[in-house]
């Protein structure tokens, strides 16, 4: 899978250094971890959601899962899974699975999990640092 369009051409707009890398096939974040030889948290996946108003965005890491109840208690309405069927138009750019944790380019709301470790630097460059996504792409940062 590769990184989808909008988050490139925001990248690239904004001339925001990166690279992306990418690895084999996986169908969980889980899996994905243990094709690049990660541990499941140091891997963010994304979960659509729906609150029963609007499509959400959690982002935690590959071995949580959402805790919808929770959630729901935070936002103050009933929250749930979305299905492919109903979320898939919202992200045309996107291969199932693999919608990105940047909500704003597709005007959805983004939750994320406060358990996620900060960024972690793969370099003695401060500047350098590298976002992992279940959608099978590394985004490094420059």
């Amino acid at each position: 899978m590769s990184i989808s369009i909008r988050l490139k051409n925001f990248l690239d707009e904004n001339q925001i250094p990166y690279s992306a890398l990418t690895h084999t096939t996986a169908y969980t974040a889980q899996g994905a971890a243990a094709t690049m030889q990660i541990s499941g948290k140091e891997l963010a996946k994304t979960v659509v959601l729906w609150t029963g108003e609007e499509m959400i965005l959690a982002v935690l890491p590959a071995p949580n899962q959402v805790r919808l109840d929770k959630l729901a208690a935070e936002l103050g309405r009933p929250v749930r899974l979305a299905t492919e069927q109903e979320f898939s138009s919202l992200f045309p750019d996107c291969e199932l699975g693999a919608m990105p944790p940047f909500g704003s380019l597709y005007n959805v709301p983004v939750y994320v999990d406060e358990s996620l470790p900060p960024m972690k630097r793969l370099s003695s460059m401060p500047e350098l640092i590298a976002m992992r996504f279940a959608c099978g792409t590394t985004i490094l940062f420059v």
